[in-house]
């Protein structure tokens, strides 16, 4: 069976459609500023991956596409989370202390860490050598 164009009974509707404006496209993302930094204090998720421990300071780039073995930050569910980008059977994974996370459709990846600030604290602090201890 093969079908033609028009046949000559056949005409059109005696109506026309709505002429409609066409949506303009939105995006989602917001443009991030590239001026502006993001300045995020992890948790402890970090630790034995790659010795960042709780309340370490990090600086994210937005614009970046993060790569593999990359640290990113993402938002899932309204939840920052801290890893290291992997793969996993074809999909995209954080990696960190507590575990293997699946990032899902509607995941945001905040950023990719650029400079990482340790914790400044006084008892983890290291000796200064010759200087003399009181044990």
């Amino acid at each position: 069976m093969r079908s033609h164009g028009e046949v000559a009974g056949q005409e059109s509707l005696p109506f026309d459609a709505p002429a409609g404006s066409p949506r303009p496209h939105q995006d989602r993302r917001v443009a991030a500023d590239p001026d502006r930094p993001l300045t995020i204090r992890l948790g402890g998720e970090l630790v034995r991956t790659r010795g960042w421990l709780a309340g370490t300071e990090v600086v994210l780039d937005p614009t970046r596409r993060p790569l593999r073995t990359d640290v990113v930050v993402a938002r899932e569910k309204g939840v920052l989370v801290a890893g290291v980008v992997d793969r996993q059977f074809g999909r995209l994974v954080l990696r960190n202390d507590r575990g293997v996370i699946w990032i899902g459709l509607g995941a945001e990846i905040v950023g990719v860490v650029e400079v990482v600030a340790p914790v400044l604290d006084v008892a983890r602090r290291p000796e200064v050598p010759g200087a003399t201890s009181a044990r």
